[in-house]
């Protein structure tokens, strides 16, 4: 990607942030800017920020290879009242709720439990107890799973900490087993890693 297609993004951004407000959705501008973030294999989402009114987030999509491509568009972008930008999700204070509207799924995560598994080669997998999904296919599950923990973690810790996740039905042991709310915490104790 050429530095000049990210100014440019950048100064069409600018001149268009005003519909791009939560309260001012302006559906030609999202469909442009979706248009613009998808050509460079890219996702995007916007929303409220964490110090400012709004805020843009352009995500390597959970891919580690593509970090580098979105912190170098995030660092080119301009100062702008009213907005933060990412380079990548960052946590959600409503984490354990999703909705997929389109696939008529709704789920609340605030109940599930976890254990944090350490392999010797220094590999992490998370293997997560969720009740209320039993109903759903393997597939359908693991991306439920996927964006809960990328909601609760925020991407950047889901991709450098998270080297594997998986559902189960019951765990082999009790021990371990924690409230999912405190997963962040876990993979920050510095006494786990």
């Amino acid at each position: 990607m050429q530095d000049k297609e990210v100014i440019n993004f950048w100064k069409w951004f600018v001149d268009n942030k005003d519909k791009l407000e939560s309260d001012n959705y302006e559906p030609t501008i999202l469909q442009r800017l979706d248009e613009t973030i998808s050509s460079w294999d890219l996702n995007w989402e916007i929303g409220p920020g964490q110090s400012k009114e709004n805020s843009l987030t352009i995500s390597p999509k959970g891919s580690p290879a593509l970090l580098q491509l979105t912190e170098q568009i995030i660092s080119k972008a301009p100062t702008v009242d009213k907005w933060e930008f990412y380079s990548t999700k960052q946590p959600k204070e409503n984490w354990y709720l999703l909705e997929l509207s389109h696939d008529n799924i709704s789920v609340d995560a605030s109940e599930w439990e976890y254990v944090l598994l350490k392999y010797k080669d220094g590999k992490i997998e998370v293997l997560v107890k969720a009740e209320n999904l039993m109903e759903y296919d393997k597939d359908t599950k693991e991306l439920i799973v996927e964006i809960i923990l990328m909601n609760l973690l925020g991407e950047r810790m889901f991709m450098e900490r998270v080297d594997y996740f998986d559902v189960v039905e019951e765990f082999d042991s009790e021990a371990g087993i924690t409230e999912i709310k405190y997963l962040s915490e876990h993979l920050n104790d510095k006494f786990f890693f």
